[in-house]
């Protein structure tokens, strides 16, 4: 990828003596090698904001006014985020924006570094949020989510955030499921993944309890205020005919993650193993994607925690076979018999 010609594209403003000046708002690269998930880096952010035309040999990009307010030379190159691949490096003064090209002196090691990012794709009621702020204390992680936006929408990753968390090191916190979109943008942008599960009967009756004084929002389905005016099991019956769908499919979903990430790219751990032994838990995921595994650092950061909204109920494993009655535990097991070749007993015992 080579960056060919390049200039602005500017705007006349007036200044306070009636002067015209020309502005830069945007600036416009000519080169080879490029793709769809090449971006603009300049002075050592990535700008999500940038277009690739369709023949992909023009890239345009809009440049933020506190670059221009508080730089005085733009240091520019382009760098495919898929494959860490970039282009020479071409430098530009703020005031005039001359076409002149002028490569920078600075090793391509210190420019857009690429962060680590661990995914924790997770159950709704799973201990994720315990995880994260544990995870991200112990290794000094940034929380990114990477979403578009929350509420009652799939949390499906969003490309702009990966690209904006590109340099930093992250830990995301999101329902994902394993659609081939998701999968994709897992693979192409090195993401770890940590797939949380936990049994789907104690689920549901955490979820049930966390409606009952949180939002009714939620992917897994739509709730409405009267769900609260229910009676118990009719609230119940809700959960387990309308929800407990979403929580098999995304089960299934990542069945066969294998085939897709490498068996150091993912780590399968349950709600049951974290609340146990967390320090243990924790260790053996750190350890897994060869990050530092200081097992004091990971119980000062439990300790950091205690007191903390972790969002966590009453946690008590086996509540859900005692509160849940036999027909709605029947009619949970039935929905298992929809993949008839998939193990569930992760979930299930």
């Amino acid at each position: 990828m080579h960056i060919v010609k390049f200039g602005p594209n500017s705007i006349i403003v007036e200044s306070l003596t009636n002067t015209k000046l020309y502005q830069p708002t945007n600036m416009w690269f000519l080169g080879d090698g490029l793709s769809n998930s090449t971006v603009v880096c300049i002075n050592n952010r990535i700008l999500t904001k940038t277009i690739v035309s369709l023949d992909r040999n023009l890239v345009t990009v809009e440049i933020p006014q506190d670059i221009l307010s508080l730089e005085q030379r733009l240091y520019i190159f382009l760098i495919d985020t898929r494959t860490d691949v970039r282009s020479n490096i071409v430098e530009s003064k703020v005031s005039f924006f001359d076409s002149k090209k002028n490569l920078c002196s600075k090793p391509f090691s210190t420019l857009a570094h690429r962060g680590r990012h661990i995914l924790i794709s997770c159950f709704p009621k799973s201990g994720s949020t315990l995880l994260l702020k544990t995870l991200c204390k112990t290794t000094g992680f940034q929380n990114c989510p990477m979403v578009f936006e929350y509420g009652g929408n799939e949390q499906d990753l969003f490309l702009p955030s990966i690209i904006d968390a590109y340099s930093v090191d992250t830990i995301t916190q999101q329902h994902v499921r394993a659609t081939n979109t998701n999968l994709r943008l897992i693979k192409n942008y090195g993401l770890k993944v940590i797939i949380l599960t936990r049994n789907i009967f104690d689920t549901l009756i955490s979820l049930h309890d966390h409606l009952l004084s949180e939002s009714l929002d939620m992917p897994m389905g739509y709730l409405d205020k009267n769900y609260r005016m229910l009676t118990f099991e009719q609230r119940l019956d809700f959960l387990v005919d309308i929800v407990t769908p979403w929580y098999f499919n995304f089960y299934a979903s990542w069945s066969t993650v294998n085939t897709y990430l490498a068996p150091n790219d993912f780590l399968w751990i349950t709600y049951e193993e974290l609340i146990n032994d967390k320090t243990k838990t924790i260790s053996r995921l750190l350890s897994k994607f060869d990050l530092l595994d200081d097992k004091e650092k990971i119980f000062s950061s439990l300790a950091e925690i205690k007191n903390e909204d972790t969002r966590l109920n009453v946690g008590i494993s086996g509540r859900g076979r005692q509160m849940l009655n036999d027909c709605q535990k029947k009619r949970i097991l039935e929905l298992t018999q929809r993949y008839p070749n998939m193990n569930f007993s992760l979930i299930l015992n």
